[in-house]
């Protein structure tokens, strides 16, 4: 009996055996539309947006929260006035207040409570600034420190000097006699410019 023998056949000289594996072409995936790639950017993009916004927002209002600021009802119990003639000074600007995101109540920072801010001081800062300027804009100014004040805050140098703690007197009066004024002298012109400046940086950087 003759053994039955399995032959493979050799491939020719010169060809390469053909492969039953899918080749590169065949496994590479499809490229997206190119005409959906910027829809699907923006739309990160706008997202990215909506989030900032939405820390944002809660920021300011656990700041308008803290004890840093009033409602309009510890405002007329400090102040001995009703709170319809808090309201009333804050809409004729007379009082400088921020308003709460969402449900639009106002919170009035402790500091323009100070007899000397509220009322001429804070009808001054308030006109120099109004239809251009956001208010988040102005606390952002009157609350940070400014070299051009010795380091005070603005609303600092508006306070009456007894509720001024005795680090930010003592920068007060040095301010005072740099400038050469009355040593009970006003430094809300002074403040008027240099608030103004900041705001136009402000703007410049937006």
């Amino acid at each position: 009996m003759t053994a039955i023998v399995s032959v493979t056949a050799k491939p020719r000289a010169g060809k390469p055996a053909k492969s039953s594996k899918p080749t590169s072409k065949t496994a590479r995936k499809a490229p997206a539309p190119v005409s959906a790639l910027p829809d699907a950017n923006a739309l990160r993009v706008e997202q990215g947006w909506q989030e900032l916004l939405e820390r944002g927002l809660q920021r300011k209002t656990e700041l308008l929260r803290s004890t840093e600021f009033k409602t309009t009802g510890q405002a007329s119990e400090l102040l001995g006035i009703g709170e319809p003639a808090v309201r009333k000074r804050i809409r004729e600007g007379k009082l400088f207040a921020l308003q709460t995101p969402g449900d639009g109540e106002h919170r009035i920072p402790a500091w323009a409570l100070d007899p000397a801010i509220a009322g001429q001081a804070t009808v001054a800062l308030l006109s120099d600034v109004q239809g251009g300027t956001d208010e988040w804009q102005l606390h952002h100014v009157l609350t940070t420190p400014n070299g051009a004040l010795n380091g005070l805050r603005p609303f600092e140098c508006l306070m009456s000097r007894l509720h001024l703690p005795p680090s930010a007197r003592a920068a007060r009066e040095e301010l005072v006699a740099h400038l050469q004024l009355p040593a009970n002298g006003s430094l809300l012109e002074v403040v008027r410019r240099v608030v103004a400046v900041d705001l136009d940086d402000v703007d410049g950087a937006a």
